[in-house]
């Protein structure tokens, strides 16, 4: 700051639109076909619910909220696909930022696992271990820098920036468990084939393994279960202060989404993107299974799309993070076109 001898406001400035270039960095090394990388770029300035987060004049977490779910998404793709452990290393300095640098880290926390565990699953069902066997790696190497965070943010005092639970006097962040519990089924799933025999029958390894860990687990369920109600309700965000339930954002989004889909603001065009992206994602689902192509892609798609759409049909408040996803739902679609005509 110092070295450029401008007020810490105009600084402030600079800041959301150099996020946005990163962003739209990202996602044109993300896409392989050349209008999906440029409709990824369009798009980021013409939903304008996205736009005005990186144009406010202020220093808003928001920015680079955004900027790191994109991150954490294409550094996951490229660390899963990639074998050079770099790959991961790096993936893991970023999911480390976005635990540490804003608070968009409940958003990344909840994707990185679900691509992991529904990807673990469809190698598992393909039958391809080598893939398997560089996943479980590749995510050791994120779990560990996710550890190392959040003993930093322990460290800090940033209980406040953690959801989690505590056994006796140690707290554990949700993070940790769920990229763990994923973590720990992936491996389980990848020892599949190993076993013992009694009898002359053959019991397998993962089956035990799994079942200790499913009756280990039971005085958790209820739990668990009561947590992820918590959710789906909404209960998250309201507020039982009479005041605070006017703020607009808090307010139900269903009369607010054509905003989501920028220029062609009217809610029927919204719908009708969330159809041809699901119907895209599908039969791209059935093409590639069927061709014993890599299905990576979608599901990284299927779990970062859906939770937010639903997130943002909910709540006013989410509406932008709806946008965010809108923008890779709509570039994978163009992409899945241009394929298909070449």
């Amino acid at each position: 700051l110092k070295g450029t001898n401008l007020p810490l406001y105009q600084i402030a400035n600079m800041y959301p639109p150099i996020m946005l270039i990163l962003m739209a960095l990202l996602l044109f090394a993300f896409f392989k076909t050349k209008p999906a990388k440029i409709t990824a770029v369009l798009l980021l300035i013409s939903i304008p619910v996205i736009f005005q987060q990186f144009t406010g004049g202020m220093f808003q977490e928001e920015a680079i909220g955004f900027m790191s779910v994109i991150a954490v998404f294409v550094s996951t793709y490229f660390a899963f696909t990639k074998k050079e452990s770099i790959y991961s290393i790096v993936a893991g300095i970023i999911y480390m930022g976005s635990l540490l640098g804003s608070k968009y880290f409940t958003v990344t926390s909840a994707i990185l696992p679900a691509i992991l565990l529904l990807y673990a699953i469809y190698l598992f069902i393909v039958n391809d271990n080598e893939n398997l066997k560089h996943i479980i790696n590749a995510s050791a190497i994120i779990t560990l820098f996710a550890f190392v965070s959040n003993l930093g943010l322990l460290a800090y005092h940033g209980g406040f920036a953690l959801s989690g639970f505590s056994i006796g006097k140690v707290f554990i962040p949700i993070n940790i468990v769920l990229l763990a519990v994923a973590l720990i089924i992936a491996v389980i799933l990848y020892f599949n084939h190993l076993g013992l025999t009694i009898k002359g029958r053959q019991i397998r390894y993962s089956w035990i393994i799994l079942g200790i860990l499913i009756i280990a687990s039971i005085p958790f369920a209820p739990k668990t279960f009561g947590y992820i109600g918590y959710l789906l309700s909404y209960q998250h965000i309201q507020n039982t202060i009479p005041l605070f339930q006017t703020v607009q954002e808090f307010v139900p989004s269903q009369y607010n989404l054509s905003g989501a889909i920028g220029i062609l603001g009217i809610n029927y065009v919204f719908y009708t993107t969330i159809a041809i992206i699901t119907i895209t994602l599908l039969y791209s689902i059935y093409r590639k299974y069927k061709n014993k192509e890599n299905l990576l892609v979608e599901i990284m798609v299927i779990t970062t799309f859906y939770p937010l759409l639903y997130i943002g049909m909910g709540v006013a408040k989410y509406i932008p993070d709806l946008a965010l996803v809108l923008v890779i739902g709509i570039a994978y679609v163009v992409d899945e076109i241009v394929k298909a005509i070449e």
